[in-house]
Order: structure tokens, then sequence, then C-alpha cells
């Protein structure tokens, strides 16, 4: 059975305007719905080719040997075929788009992750860059004091010495990014 004009579609009918009022035969006025939306009742289609009427109806077996019959058949095979072959390009070309932005997807998708890596690695490198500068500064403002304090000379150059070293790599990371 064909899809077109199906018993539950919706038929609209689009009124013209009475010969009483003086307007423009194609003046919109909106469409009304014959058949309701739960398909039961409404109007039946009419047909706006009457000389079609008879092809509607179910062909005989001689009526489609007839020459005419050979004839309509053929061309409704021609129509057909005509259809198969523009759905089937119409399918092709949206293969083909579904292939491109499948394609886009996933380039979009590897960015997105790779700019999330950068941005876990650039807070990584914040929070390690902060710590160094935090604990270089620290170790550089107190070691000097224990120079003073007799018999840890050594203590205080190793102190100093990492916590430039600290101090430096925080700078270092800072700039790095």
């Amino acid at each position: 059975m064909s899809d077109i004009d199906r018993p539950s579609a919706t038929i609209y009918r689009f009124p013209v305007t009475s010969p009483s009022k003086i307007s423009s035969p194609t003046e919109e006025a909106g469409a009304i719905p014959l058949v309701p939306a739960d398909g039961i009742g409404g109007e039946v289609k009419e047909s706006g080719r009457p000389f079609l009427q008879a092809a509607r109806r179910n062909l005989t077996e001689e009526e489609a040997a007839s020459p005419a019959g050979i004839r309509w058949l053929a061309h409704d095979v021609e129509r057909l075929e005509q259809d198969c072959f523009t759905l089937r390009k119409e399918v092709h070309d949206l293969r083909h788009k579904h292939d491109a932005l499948s394609e886009q997807y996933h380039d979009k998708r590897i960015e997105v992750e790779a700019l999330r890596a950068v941005s876990r690695l650039s807070l990584k490198n914040e929070i390690l860059a902060n710590m160094c500068l935090a604990a270089g500064s620290a170790g550089l403002s107190t070691t000097p004091s224990y120079f003073s304090v007799p018999g840890a000379s050594y203590l205080a150059i190793v102190g100093v010495v990492i916590s430039a070293v600290l101090f430096i790599g925080g700078v270092a990371l800072r700039m790095w990014k």
C-alpha cells in the first residue's frame, strides 16, 4: 500500500473567500484540517484529477494486458525508477555529508582532549611552580640565620643552596608554562 494519503494522514482544506466578500481569491485564510488528529471521521479527499479515477482502482488482467495498460504500467515503472535513482543519489550525498561530519566530530574530540590535557598539565605546572617559589622563598629567608649558630654552618650552606634551587626552579616553571 502506498504511503501517500494514508488513512491516518491529516488532510487540510484551504478555504477561498466567498463571492460576497471583496478580496483576492489567493488570500490565505489558514488551513482547516478535514481529518482530526486521531484519524477518525472527516471528509474524504477529492481528487484534483477526476480522469485518473479509473487508474486508482485495481486493474483487471484484461485491462493490464491492453496496450494502454501496458503503457500505463511502463510509465509507472519508469517514474518509480527515476524516483529510486533520485533517492539513491540523495542517500549517497547524505552518507558523504555524514562521513564528513563524523570525521569533523572525531577531529574536534581529539582537539578537545588535547586541550584538556594541556589544561591539566598547566594546572599541575602552576601548583608546582607556586610550591617551589613558596618553599624556596621560605628557605632563603630562614637559612641565613643558621650561619650565626656554631656548628650549623654546613646545614646553612645546604639549606641556602636547596632553597635557591627551589626558588629558581619555581621561576623557571612559571616562565615555561
